[in-house]
This record gives C-alpha cells, structure tokens and sequence, in this order.
C-alpha cells in the first residue's frame, strides 16, 4: 500500500513538474526555456517507449524429478528483436486459481528464459497457462503491464509417495489379498527344475542349483490366470480427499507393476456423478457432495471382482455381506493416520 501511494506520488510530481515547465516556456520563451521544454518531452516519451514490451514465441517447459520436485522454463522473445530497456521484470505463470512469480534482470535483453524451480501445480490437465508480466521504467513514472494465455500440453497426476511409506501398507494388502507384491515372482507357483534349453532366458536360470548340478538348470513355474486386482475410489467430500486419491493413484502404479490392475472411480466427472475406469480419470475426478447417488453406482455395479481395494472415507460393510466370496481390503481416513501417508 506504501509503494502504491509513493509510486502516484512520483508520477504526480512529474506530470506536474513537466506542466509547470510547459507553461513557463510558453508564457517566457527563451532558448534556455525551450531547451528544458525539449529535455523533458524527450525524457517523457523515451520513458514511455521503454515499457512498450510485446512478447512472441512465448514457450513454457515443464519437468519432474523422481521426487516430484518440479521445474519449469519460460522462453520470451520480444517482438522485432526489440531490446528491453527496463532494468527488470516481474513474470507471472499460472491459471486463475494459482499463481508463481519470479524477478529477473532485463536490461538490453530481447531473449529471456525464465526459471521457476518447485512448482506445485493442481492435479489436472491444462491447455493454457496465464502469462503476465511487469516492469518500470528507470524513474518508476510509467509501467510496463502485459498479460497473454499461452499454450501448453501438461498432465499433473497425484504426487508420487515414496516406497517406504507404501511398503507397510503393500505388505497389509499381500496378507489380506494373497498377492505377491514384494516377491520375485507374481502370479506363478513352481513347477519343476529342469536343464537349461536355448530357448530359455539367462534371467530364469536357478545358479545355486545349476552349481549344484554342474549343468545350467531353470525353474519353471505354472503361471495362474492373471486375476486383476480392482481398486475401487469412491470420491466423497472430505477434506482428505486429495491424499485418499493420492494413495489410489499410487498403489494403481505399484500394483501395475506386478500384475494387472481394473480401477473404478466413481465421483463429480464435469458436474456429473459417474464411473470412469481409466488412469487420465485421475487427472479430472472432482469430490461429489451426493453420496447417496454415488453408492447408488457402486451398487448398481453387481458382485465385486474376488481382489478389490475400496478406498473410501468410510467403511462399506454392507459390500462385505453382500460379496462373501470377495477378498476386501478396506482404505479409510484411519488408514491414513494408521500408515503415516496423510500429510507426506
């Protein structure tokens, strides 16, 4: 508010300043007069043209490391190769609900890349970014203000939690489930040890038995029907519900890698209450205030797959009674506090 009022102040002071030498020059013209007129009417418009700042091929590059720390670099060029004369600039990234800043010098400059570091944008999927920029001239009399929507192509998918906070939970749904998430082999129950043929992987080669043996020997096992675990989110309003989906996303990953994985989320999809059933749904899946009509779908759904995950804010006894032949595996809010995963 102290900067807003001394910046009117000084322009104020320097409109004003420039009427008085107007009138006196007019009411006493001398040469000297005329030459302080002339002065401070070129003064007065090179200020002005230095914050006449137009951008073209604005570009913005956005990466993240393994633990989601993330960058982003905003490439400015200015229009004609026109060099800028203001000192330095404020640039503005983001959208109308969140926002990132950052101060860099400009002088004599008509190529800028701009580096955010740690940007924590929204889950989501964006096609268009808000650029502003700002700046003032060497007195601080005019301001330079620019503000374009800018392409881009970025997917935010929940934040990545580390395996050791996963690992007590992993072990929880390998007991409850009878899965085998932590071992060497998924899905599969040997069968026999027999000697290495030339079709056969050196992966699959057992080297304690084939020391044993003096002969290359391979353990081959019966591979089960892959029976595919369905994680089911239920996106009631909670205020837990960003770490509740965040836990979804992150078990739909680790489960991925082992065998294959059905998902169900059923919440607020652009205002309308439904169940979509693929990984980008992750990016779009809003909390839904009627819970009634939600579990209205999961009923609707019919008898539960044998290995289901529910990841709800409350419990579903009913869907045990109805499904006993289920394998369930309940994720609350207490889960949270239980496992150490809400607020990681």
């Amino acid at each position: 508010m102290i900067k807003t009022t001394f910046f009117i102040l000084k322009k104020l002071l320097f409109i004003l300043s420039y009427v008085v030498i107007l009138l006196y020059t007019f009411i006493f013209p001398t040469p000297v007069s005329w030459v302080v007129f002339y002065f401070f009417t070129l003064l007065f418009i090179f200020l002005w043209v230095t914050t006449l700042i137009t951008w073209k091929d604005v570009q913005f590059e956005f990466s993240a490391d393994k633990k989601h720390l993330s960058t982003g670099f905003l490439k400015l060029k200015t229009r004609f190769y026109f060099p800028i004369w203001v000192s330095n600039l404020d640039i503005t990234i983001g959208n109308d609900k969140q926002s990132f800043s950052t101060r860099i010098p400009s002088l004599f400059k008509y190529r800028l890349v701009v580096p955010f570091e740690q940007l924590s944008f929204k889950r989501g999927k964006y096609d268009t970014l808000l650029l502003r920029t700002y700046g003032k001239d060497y007195l601080g009399v005019f301001t330079h203000r620019s503000k374009q929507r800018i392409p881009v192509d970025l997917t935010i998918y929940p934040k990545p939690l580390p395996f050791d906070t996963l690992y007590p939970l992993l072990q929880q749904l390998n007991t409850r489930l009878d899965l085998t998430l932590l071992s060497g082999h998924q899905s599969a129950q040997f069968r026999q040890l027999r000697e290495h043929q030339a079709k056969d992987s050196l992966k699959d080669i057992d080297w304690k038995a084939s020391f044993k043996k003096q002969s290359l020997m391979v353990k081959e096992y019966d591979k089960e029907s892959d029976t595919a675990v369905t994680i089911v989110f239920l996106g009631y309003q909670t205020e837990y519900f960003e770490e509740l989906l965040r836990l979804a996303y992150n078990l739909y990953l680790e489960i991925s890698h082992s065998q294959a994985v059905k998902l169900r989320l059923i919440g607020n999809f652009e205002d309308v209450i439904s169940l979509k059933e693929t990984k980008d749904c992750f990016l779009t899946i809003q909390p839904a205030l009627d819970s009634t009509e939600m579990d209205s779908i999961l009923e609707n759904e019919g008898v539960l797959p044998a290995q289901t995950i529910l990841i709800s804010p409350k419990n579903h006894t009913s869907l045990v009674k109805e499904n006993p032949s289920a394998a369930f595996y309940s994720i609350t809010e207490d889960t949270l506090n239980d496992f150490q995963i809400g607020g990681v």
